[in-house]
């Protein structure tokens, strides 16, 4: 069999390999590989309305970037805009990122109504309102769920957590594909509606790092399958042109431009 996969982030663009397992359930994913502009939902396309949003490079290229100011940078969503997802049932969110631990709650993924539901995804506080380096996923119709204190420590890390179902202690936390361990307490199961912002909750309850992958699957993602995509989370994405120099060589090879191979990154031929 003849097959090539991404290693390093994909060009701005390249669609979702929806015949990978792990893109099973996807409902909504950004790149943030563009370099300009506001950067593209992955499954609906939608542009969000950017405020204060900039782009930093990092170890996967390009990514967003949230922090290094005192002014909120985010990006938002109206209602309906990001199709497909819903804290009403099993659900897995993850980001790649390098945010430190946070003085007080900040949010990776807000999303919100000027009533209920609302929910959000990010770290800082627990249920006794403790603001440490933990994880948090939260929704009005529970409480806070989150991890062991200090997963949150500045560097780069796949940040995760999948929901197997709406009750209490049903969150599992994941950093770098490995498992740290089941909420403590709260639960998931508000629906998902109203707009939707990353980087913010409310003025001055913002993010304050980079991020380079944020992705959501309505369904949640067993302990191997946090594994195989923390080993190389663009392998979801539809693979790069095959190169028929790199299968007669039988290996990798190096273009003249010094990228493996002429796809723009290391492909693997399988003969």
């Amino acid at each position: 069999m003849i097959g090539s996969v991404w290693q390093t982030k994909p060009p701005p663009g390249t669609p979702i390999n929806w015949q990978h397992p792990l893109a099973q359930g996807i409902s909504a994913c950004w790149v943030f590989s563009e370099g300009c502009g506001p950067p593209a939902e992955r499954v609906c396309g939608a542009l969000p309305t950017v405020t204060n949003y900039a782009w930093a490079s990092s170890p996967y290229g390009w990514s967003g970037n949230f922090g290094g100011s005192s002014t909120d940078a985010y990006l938002a969503y109206n209602a309906g805009q990001v199709l497909g997802v819903n804290f009403a049932g099993p659900i897995t969110v993850a980001s790649l990122g390098n945010p430190p631990p946070a003085a007080s709650y900040q949010f990776i993924l807000w999303n919100y109504n000027s009533t209920s539901p609302y929910q959000g995804f990010g770290w800082g506080i627990n249920t006794s309102g403790q603001t440490t380096g933990n994880l948090s996923l939260w929704t009005s119709q529970g409480s806070w769920a989150y991890s062991n204190n200090g997963v949150v420590d500045g560097n780069w890390h796949l940040y995760a957590a999948s929901a197997s179902g709406t009750g209490a202690g049903s969150v599992q936390w994941y950093r770098d594909g490995v498992s740290q361990g089941t909420a403590a307490t709260g639960q998931v199961g508000t629906a998902w509606s109203g707009p939707t912002k990353i980087g913010q909750q409310s003025a001055g309850v913002c993010l304050q790092n980079q991020m380079s992958l944020l992705i959501l699957w309505q369904r949640a993602l067993s302990a191997h399958e946090h594994a195989a995509f923390s080993a190389n989370p663009w392998q979801i994405f539809a693979p790069p042109p095959f190169n028929w120099l790199l299968h007669a060589a039988g290996g990798v090879v190096q273009d003249p431009s010094g990228v493996a191979s002429d796809c723009g990154t290391m492909c693997i031929a399988v003969p």
